[in-house]
């Protein structure tokens, strides 16, 4: 497509227009611009684009494969892309995206307005999410929230006793699509000021798996709808001026959840009142906030920046009595409705302060403090365990929590290249109707950088931190007891160490290499029960090499490796177990886009990685340790873009993916393989797909 060009000065850069050349002694009538081409202009006035349009095939149904690309099916498919962009001389635009827009992964995005004025977006967005692998279920009215058996469902203390299970399995389609709408609007009045509006309103509909039981007798695995809307809304007042911008925001979400509980029947045989069960599902909820954000340079060495914010969240929906089972119908509720109120505060003076002490150095200073102050009536509650069991009356637990934090840092920079930089950081919790009220945390670091020549650089950090914690105590509120000897990971005391190391690489001006090493452990010393010790280790390479403006190409590879260790208790006994886990992960990648010639270009990318996870315990009865977890990656991606004409092309792409796994909590388990677990009998995800797109691409 010719577009008209206008130019502004005489030099525009525009050599060989049309085969013409502009000579000061050829008469101007002679010249005849609206010919005039210039591929170096920085935008082309009017429509230009590309419509990528064809057909592509899959070659087999993997929920796994699936997952987030929408190609669930075997068999051929649309595959329609494109791009589409309008610029005029006055500055306005528009900017057309969209992808994928034959398949459940489709996305639109369209912009425009006048530059420096005004911009407008609308967005769609499809995100299709798959759960399950194999699963299977006997219920009835899948989709909807009140769940039945068969007609000949024959009940029985355990699985194995249910005698029509097997006829009555049908495959269960766990899968979930999130629909994504945004608007937005952006204006700039004046110099300096700039007004924001943005809406996103979401829509997740589907399925999902749920499980839940009598007591500790019989558990049940079955699907529960879900029918999620959520609404969001960001308004916002910018101001930037010369030393100084700050940004008035306000936002605010509204979640419903169109499903309030689900019913099912009970599968295995009924103890009295528990022929149906019945769970609640996702509250409404709202929240809201009000922010305020700014920066300060009162000179060229020292800066101000800083946050604070308000806000609540509530939930409000109606409470289900405390079971369905006729024989705590007598069970008043102490209140009709959650009435849940939670006040959000921030002040955030991170920003930082950040001011040049002296021409090589540095200091910067953070403080933040947040809150959650928990509003929610306190009553007393006689709660029942799964339609099943009457507990004695409590009252409920509505923590709160204020955290404040502080940070000091200096960097130092030498004449000889050497970056320094040192610091402290101070964490502090203070909690309510929690087993530790108070935690502090003290932090530091130091850090080094050096380049000793133009082809090296050296960087090396170490982070120590040590976590203190009040008495763990049992919150007396008659709630279940916790073990004495229990440490939550979250509130226990822990001394953390971080190692890492980086290596950058410039050997030739076409070859980058960076080599990283990482060691991190956390040590909860005064821990019994629970985490005792955990360790991070991994090392990675990441290479680049551009030889010319034709041909990029990459590597890299990393090694992760995860270990942790668990205890039961303290006390000797045969029942005191000691478990050690081990995670181990290989990633591999690389690819290259090449230029072959003016009219066809090749990509290929390859991408391989394998997990394994070893589960040893250590036990008096000496058990032999879990079967190992094992994941297996390979995926291929090959195209080739021809271009035969200015305004036609063809687009080939194969994508190969192979994935292997095993699990010994899901392999060879069917839906009765647990005698009291009525399960889905999912199985670890094991495929080989491939995925050809043939498109041709329009230009204009």
């Amino acid at each position: 497509m010719r577009a008209t060009v206008v130019i502004s000065t005489v030099f525009c850069l525009c050599a060989g227009l049309s085969g013409q050349s502009i000579a000061s002694e050829q008469p101007e009538k002679s010249i005849d611009t609206s010919r005039w081409t210039c591929a170096l202009c920085p935008y082309r006035f009017g429509w230009t684009g590309e419509i990528d349009f064809g057909a592509g095939w899959v070659s087999d149904a993997s929920n796994k494969f699936a997952d987030y690309r929408g190609l669930d099916e075997e068999g051929g498919f649309i595959a329609l892309d494109g791009t589409a962009r309008y610029h005029d001389e006055a500055g306005r635009f528009v900017d057309v995206q969209g992808g994928n827009l034959g398949i459940d992964s489709r996305y639109l995005n369209i912009r425009g307005g006048e530059r420096g004025r005004y911009t407008a977006a609308l967005g769609y967005r499809e995100i299709p999410k798959y759960r399950g692998y194999g699963t299977q279920s006997p219920y009835l009215g899948v989709g909807g929230n009140e769940l039945t058996l068969p007609a000949n469902w024959l009940r029985a203390p355990t699985t194995s006793g249910m005698q029509s299970l097997t006829a009555t399995l049908r495959p269960v389609n766990l899968m979930t699509s999130r629909k994504i709408y945004d608007a937005g609007v952006e204006w700039k009045p004046a110099s300096g000021w700039s007004y924001e509006v943005n809406f996103q309103h979401q829509e997740k509909q589907g399925t999902r798996p749920f499980g839940a039981g009598v007591f500790t007798i019989n558990a049940s695995h079955f699907p529960v709808p879900v029918d999620f809307s959520t609404n969001r809304l960001e308004l916002a007042v910018n101001h930037a001026g010369k030393s100084a911008h700050w940004r008035l925001g306000f936002s605010g979400s509204e979640f419903d959840n169109a499903v309030k509980s689900v019913t099912w029947q009970n599968p295995f045989t009924p103890l009295p009142g528990t022929d149906v069960l019945r769970a609640s599902l996702e509250p409404d909820n709202q929240f809201y906030r009000f922010d305020l954000a700014g920066a300060w340079a009162p000179s060229p060495g020292v800066r101000l920046s800083g946050r604070a914010a308000v806000g609540r969240m509530e939930q409000d929906d109606a409470l289900l009595p405390y079971s369905i089972n006729p024989e705590f119908s007598d069970l008043p509720l102490p209140r009709l409705t959650a009435d849940g109120r939670v006040d959000v505060g921030t002040v955030d003076l991170g920003g930082k302060l950040t001011a040049r002490l002296a021409r090589r150095l540095d200091l910067t200073v953070r403080l933040d403090h947040d809150e959650r102050d928990n509003k929610t009536p306190v009553d007393v509650w006689t709660p029942v365990i799964t339609d099943f069991l009457e507990r004695d009356p409590r009252p409920n637990r509505p923590y709160s929590f204020e955290r404040d934090q502080a940070a000091v840092a200096l960097r130092y920079r030498t004449s000889g290249g050497l970056r320094l930089r040192t610091g402290i950081d101070w964490e502090q919790y203070e909690r309510t109707l929690q087993s530790v009220a108070e935690t502090d945390e003290v932090g530091w670091f130091a850090e080094a950088a050096l380049s000793p020549s133009e082809w090296m650089k050296i960087r090396a950090r170490f982070e120590h931190s040590d976590r203190d914690g009040e008495p763990y105590v049992q919150v007396p509120d008659f709630s279940l007891t916790e073990h004495p000897l229990l440490r939550k990971f979250n509130l226990a005391s822990r001394d953390h160490d971080l190692l890492r190391l980086d290596l950058d690489f410039f050997p030739a001006p076409e070859i980058t290499l960076n080599l990283a090493y990482k060691h991190s452990q956390g040590d909860y010393d005064e821990s019994f029960l629970g985490l005792l010790e955990s360790e991070e280790q991994s090392i990675s390479i990441d290479a680049g090499w551009t030889p010319n403006d034709a041909i990029t190409a990459y590597l890299f590879a990393s090694l992760d490796d995860f270990n942790a260790t668990q205890a039961s208790a303290e006390e000797l006994s045969l029942d005191r177990w000691l478990a050690t886990t081990e995670d181990r992960f290989f990633t591999l990648g690389l690819g290259i886009t090449a230029r072959l010639n003016e009219r066809t270009e090749l990509g290929f990318d390859y991408v391989h990685s394998d997990a394994d996870g070893d589960i040893a315990t250590d036990t008096a009865a000496g058990e032999p340790p879990f079967p190992t977890l094992t994941t297996d990656l390979d995926n291929f991606r090959l195209r080739i873009d021809y271009r035969w004409s200015d305004r036609w092309g063809l687009r080939f792409h194969v994508e190969h993916e192979k994935y292997d796994s095993t699990d010994w909590a899901l392999d060879g388990i069917e839906p009765d393989g647990i005698p009291n677990i009525l399960s889905f009998g999912a199985e670890s995800p094991d495929y080989g797909v491939t995925v050809i797109r043939v498109q041709a691409r329009y230009r204009f």
